[in-house]
């Protein structure tokens, strides 16, 4: 090449005349991962061009002290700069307050995920943000978040009319009655450690449309029909079940379950040592699909109700089954004889959740 060309000042290749408008479309036409890759390692401009197209953000737990301190303040700016996130999880990021949320008001309105638990910080201002920013939202992380109420959850069913799972684990305050009238979307509820009543439990059950319940450890505020309600036809669509260490739960609520949620597939009643043989008898007789069932604990699990759910429950296949004192070897011989294709297993499932709830995978930064 000849130099005088080489170095004439019109033959220098720049990209600066290129308006962010135009790079944008350049980015938008590159189909291989690998082009995008490549694009942002061509210039400056194209790398911020790549990161604000970016669609899931995972920012991990800062745990030095030193960084704690700038961690609601980063996030505030990461918020601002990647303004078409699909997927944000911020699980653990402590230091996070209702005023960091705020650029989801303006660039929430294509976020689908969002993972927030263990944010102490956020309270239900943080979540009318959410709420009224992130319309489209399908799944959320509020678990531990132990300063958000019913008040917050009443944003997400007036705004969030898609989605189809919910976290809240942990977070006592909430009592269920914000539910009412929630989207029939709603698929997946985790509520483990939650302290619903009566009227709570009617609450999450009124969408109609949960095929997944965890109420593991769900403290004993319950009253009256207790709950009974899951099985007068609101949770006719259940699949999964999880009343692990549920243990005020007794036989007419179990009855009224067996009976009223026929497309139960997984039930989980590990601990919940109430449930007598009127309790076993029904879920025989009434869950005919059922394919696993989890009795680790169950102290009033006894031979008679073992054979009974052996007589049902046809499409049983899995038992995890341990510590049930009136279970002897001898009777669980006659169980496998009854049924010799159910696995017998030990070990206790602290969590069963249907192979559909996957969260998708967000980049750390």
């Amino acid at each position: 090449m000849d130099v005088s060309v080489k170095n004439h000042p019109t033959s220098i290749s720049t990209t600066a005349h290129l308006s962010d408008d135009c790079l944008h479309l350049i980015f938008e036409k590159l189909d291989s991962k690998i082009d995008q890759k490549s694009f942002g390692l061509t210039c400056h401009n194209f790398l911020n061009i790549q990161n604000s197209n970016r669609k899931s953000l995972k920012v991990g737990c800062l745990r030095l002290f030193l960084y704690c301190h700038a961690e609601s303040f980063i996030i505030h700016r990461l918020l601002n700069h990647f303004t078409l996130l699909e997927s944000i999880s911020l699980g653990h990021c402590f230091k996070i307050s209702d005023s960091d949320l705020t650029p989801l008001l303006k660039h929430g309105s294509e976020l689908h995920y969002l993972y927030l638990n263990f944010c102490c910080g956020v309270t239900d201002v943080g979540l009318s943000y959410i709420a009224s920013g992130c319309k489209l939202l399908t799944e959320v992380n509020l678990g531990r978040c132990k300063n958000i109420t019913d008040h917050g959850i009443r944003f997400f069913n007036q705004n969030c009319r898609q989605l189809r799972s919910l976290n809240i684990s942990g977070c006592d305050k909430v009592t269920g009655v914000s539910f009412y009238g929630f989207s029939s979307t709603l698929a997946c509820l985790e509520a483990n450690n939650c302290a619903f009543d009566s009227t709570g439990v009617g609450g999450i059950l009124s969408g109609g449309g949960l095929d997944y319940l965890n109420l593991k450890r769900l403290q004993e505020r319950i009253e009256g029909n207790r709950l009974e309600a899951i099985g007068l036809g609101l949770a006719s669509n259940l699949k999964v079940l999880n009343f692990l260490m549920c243990n005020f739960i007794e036989d007419d609520a179990i009855i009224k379950i067996s009976i009223g949620c026929p497309l139960l597939q997984e039930w989980n009643l590990s601990y919940c040592d109430k449930i007598g043989m009127s309790g076993w008898e029904s879920i025989g007789l009434y869950c005919i699909n059922l394919d696993i069932l989890h009795v680790i604990a169950c102290n009033n699990l006894c031979e008679r109700g073992l054979l009974a759910l052996g007589n049902g429950c046809k499409h049983l296949s899995v038992i995890y089954m341990k510590h049930c004192p009136q279970i002897t070897q001898s009777g669980i011989s006659l169980f496998k004889m009854q049924r010799w294709g159910v696995q017998i297993r030990d070990n206790i499932k602290w969590n069963i959740l249907p192979s559909w709830h996957l969260q998708p995978a967000g980049r750390t930064v």
